[in-house]
């Protein structure tokens, strides 16, 4: 039995040596340019202010002809595949500008759609845009709804950028090109100046947590929207469930952000082997000259209702939440009350913490979970800008 603890903490050990900390502009210049163009984005709302009034009327005409979809910068992103993950922007746009249009178009397409054959089919105009999300399976069209792409409605926000991209790729990378070129001159320069040194701070307390962490645990505390199973060796997505086993990763990446909130990570296939990026959601970060490199102004991100619906729709979560609404409960007296297995609970706890409904508390070495009300309280607020807030936005414009 010794031997077998020793075996899984120093597999445990070589895992954890394939990542490294870095900051860097290969992901935050497009995480704070969807931060920038979402109309309801939430933190560092004086930043987004100032920010915007610096942008000439040129670049918010040229986003519009691009869709006007503030997740098409995501997305964007992953044309620049395995770029080092503290790339400066000389690299990040001359890789964007650089790439064979093929492949831009591509990863583009791949980054969106999840399915390799489904793409190609669409290169090959064997498929409309419509039909190839028609052709997704059902277990991502929760990642297409979050992105926009379902239900498909031609010519708006994400359909409209791919369709443009599908008619002609070289006139979506020159504008998405210009648009990061005046936004990088115009105000993240300056920004970014500020906010390397202050990334640099933040990978020095997160290095030191995850040396005493396992993987798992550190990927809790640190906000990343996955699911650790250390016995299988997985990690596996919250959307869509995607899943990708240890073995299959051969470097890493955690790169701190101020702006994705959202939190999403990918990673890039080559020979067999997996480059993942974890670019890690910093909350209270200041991206402000006047505040501390922490303010305590700073938002946190508000919960995601799908993910509430999801969470509180399978009755033994309904369940759990009924449970710690009454008082606060351990994991282990949640599996003791409800006769559930510690793993199961521990999935379901995990589901909701993502969802953003508990509070944790540690007493005697424990941790006490409990349901947070305010989480509850502010979901009607939520749905209704999740659902209608496009519509809001849209008959605003016309009056």
């Amino acid at each position: 039995m010794f031997n077998s603890y020793m075996a899984a903490k120093q597999a445990e050990t070589d895992f954890k040596a394939r990542f490294e900390f870095a900051p860097g502009l290969r992901f935050e210049i497009f995480f704070a340019l969807q931060a920038l163009t979402d109309g309801n984005f939430r933190i560092h709302r004086e930043w987004r202010e100032r920010a915007r009034a610096k942008m000439p009327a040129a670049f918010w005409r040229e986003f519009q002809a691009l869709g006007g979809s503030p997740v098409v910068w995501a997305v964007v992103s992953d044309t620049l595949g395995a770029l080092p993950a503290g790339a400066d922007f000389n690299s990040v746009i001359s890789g964007l500008k650089n790439q064979d249009i093929s492949d831009f178009q591509r990863e583009i397409l791949y980054g969106a759609i999840h399915y390799r054959d489904i793409v190609e089919a669409l290169l090959r105009k064997e498929l409309t845009l419509a039909e190839a999300l028609s052709e997704v399976p059902r277990i991502k069209c929760e990642w297409l709804a979050f992105i926009g792409l379902y239900p498909y409605q031609s010519g708006r926000g994400m359909c409209a950028a791919l369709e443009l991209l599908l008619r002609d790729p070289e006139l979506f990378r020159r504008t998405a090109a210009r648009l990061i070129e005046l936004f990088w001159r115009h105000s993240f320069i300056n920004d970014w100046a500020l906010l390397k040194p202050r990334f640099q701070r933040c990978i020095d307390e997160k290095k030191e947590l995850f040396k005493t962490c396992s993987f798992g645990e550190f990927s809790k505390r640190a906000l990343l929207r996955i699911e650790v199973d250390e016995k299988r060796r997985t990690i596996t997505a919250v959307r869509g469930g995607a899943e990708l086993p240890f073995e299959k990763i051969a470097r890493g990446y955690f790169i701190p952000s101020a702006f994705n909130d959202k939190r999403y990570w990918t990673a890039f296939e080559k020979n067999g082997k997996e480059t993942v990026f974890f670019p890690y959601f910093e909350p209270g970060l200041s991206v402000l000259p006047s505040l501390s490199l922490h303010s305590r102004f700073a938002a946190a991100p508000e919960p995601d209702p799908y993910l509430v619906f999801k969470a509180l729709g399978d009755p033994t979560r309904t369940a759990i939440a009924s449970l710690i609404a009454r008082a606060p409960a351990s994991s282990a007296d949640i599996a003791s009350a409800l006769k559930l297995s510690k793993p199961l609970v521990s999935h379901h706890v995990h589901i909701m913490r993502e969802a953003g409904l508990l509070t944790e508390t540690r007493s005697g070495g424990r941790i006490y979970l409990s349901l947070d009300k305010s989480a509850l309280q502010r979901l009607s607020r939520l749905a209704v800008e999740k659902y209608f807030g496009e519509d809001r936005k849209k008959e605003k414009e016309k009056c």
